[in-house]
């Protein structure tokens, strides 16, 4: 079996939001899943906000940062200034911000945490992979630049009528250069496109600024103008 119970959530969601079932399956089933199993470790422990780990000279405290993945966390040195971010804050790129739970608003939440790093005095940051980034403030300004044009971008989508998630994600640009559209993206990468477009819609539906009309097969969204 090459999927693990955790995909079939993300599975239902991307087949709701209109990608084909047997294509997520036999996209998902190439990517090297069993990375993630756990059944290797002898025994894992869970790391609460305001935890201290001390080891070889160094004092770092866990702050809990979720966003790109519910129980993300951070390690801040407060002596040496040292963030080790994870995919938290990464140089080069926006990390992914996913929605595939009712009731979740992640865009939100990584917000929220992004704000509570950028409070920290951090002189390097040092992320889970790509290249170390050494203006911690600067770099969370990049970010949230990023997601405040990904919403305006999608406001003015829906400024044209109401659409499919599908249908959003569709006319936006996709890619690390932002010039793909999304049926240029691989299988496994559209279905992450779609959970980020969520992700952008379920912060803007609790914004009030778009609703969900939710037809028993598709949801579809639909503007509701400026705020008052």
């Amino acid at each position: 079996q090459f999927l693990v119970d955790g995909y079939e959530p993300i599975i239902r969601a991307g087949v709701r939001n209109g990608l084909d079932e047997k294509k997520i399956r036999s996209s998902v089933s190439g990517e090297s899943v069993y990375r993630f199993e756990l059944d290797w470790l002898d025994k894992v422990v869970r790391l609460e906000d305001g935890d201290r780990i001390d080891l070889g000279g160094y004092s770092f405290q866990v702050i809990e940062t979720p966003g790109h993945s519910p129980g993300h966390i951070c390690l801040y040195e407060f002596v040496k200034k040292i963030l080790v971010s994870g995919d938290h804050i990464l140089s080069g790129i926006s990390p992914g911000i996913q929605c595939w739970e009712e009731g979740k608003n992640p865009l939100g939440m990584y917000l929220e945490s992004l704000d509570r790093i950028r409070s920290l005095e951090v002189e390097s940051v040092l992320p889970g992979h790509l290249e170390p980034v050494h203006d911690c403030r600067r770099r969370i300004d990049e970010i949230k630049t990023h997601h405040e044009n990904r919403l305006d971008e999608i406001l003015n989508i829906l400024g044209m009528g109401e659409m499919s998630v599908f249908e959003i994600a569709s006319a936006m640009m996709w890619g690390a250069a932002g010039r793909l559209g999304l049926g240029k993206l691989p299988v496994t990468q559209q279905l992450m496109a779609l959970g980020e477009t969520i992700a952008h819609l379920r912060f803007l539906e609790e914004k009030g600024r778009i609703k969900k009309r939710d037809s028993g097969r598709q949801d579809s969204y639909i503007s509701l103008g400026m705020p008052s």
